[in-house]
């Protein structure tokens, strides 16, 4: 972990060692703040990065298969805001990276510590973002357009992003749910 963070690959880390279920082991290595210089410990909280895409999708697939989504209807079926309704912009799309739709969001907020705690709260740094090419036609990784995916999810369930992943994912899965607020606290 050391030669990691001195080679620059990562800021920080932290470690754990479980045999037979049994945590025996717990270290955190390098800094959890570059910034303010605040030492990683083995309790410090990471914020999981892309990974929420495959969670997120893993939601949407569920609410489809009791469809309770359409994941070929326009995404304003969903999000009634949508910024580029009527330009072919469906769940699928987002969720596969053919959206069309300009990531400058994710350039923007790529170092950033801000939190954003509501999808909405990052949606309003989306409503800017520009159609770049015809949806369906190109693949583009893309984060900052999947705010619009966790918005398509509340519309169709009625609830808040956060209780959906809970409900959806991480529930069913048995894994532990840290809300956002206690997340940014432990920081």
């Amino acid at each position: 972990m050391r030669a990691m963070i001195d080679a620059g690959r990562t800021p920080g880390v932290a470690v754990a060692v479980a045999i037979d279920g049994r945590i025996v082991w717990t270290e955190g290595f390098g800094f959890a703040n570059l910034e303010l210089q605040v030492p990683a410990t083995a309790e410090t909280m990471f914020g999981i990065g892309s990974i929420s895409k495959s969670l997120t999708v893993t939601a949407t697939a569920r609410l489809a298969d009791r469809g309770l989504i359409d994941l070929d209807a326009p995404i304003e079926r969903d999000v009634p805001d949508f910024p580029q309704a009527g330009r072919g912009v469906t769940i699928r799309r987002i969720a596969v990276h053919q959206s069309g739709l300009s990531d400058q969001f994710a350039t923007d907020h790529y170092e950033t510590t801000r939190n954003f705690p509501t999808v909405t709260s990052a949606d309003e740094a989306m409503r800017g973002a520009a159609l770049e090419y015809a949806p369906g036609t190109k693949s583009v990784y893309a984060t900052g357009v999947f705010t619009f995916l966790g918005r398509a999810l509340e519309g169709a369930t009625g609830k808040p992003y956060l209780e959906v992943m809970r409900d959806e994912v991480f529930g069913p899965a048995g894994l532990a749910f840290v809300p956002n607020d206690r997340r940014a606290a432990a920081r």
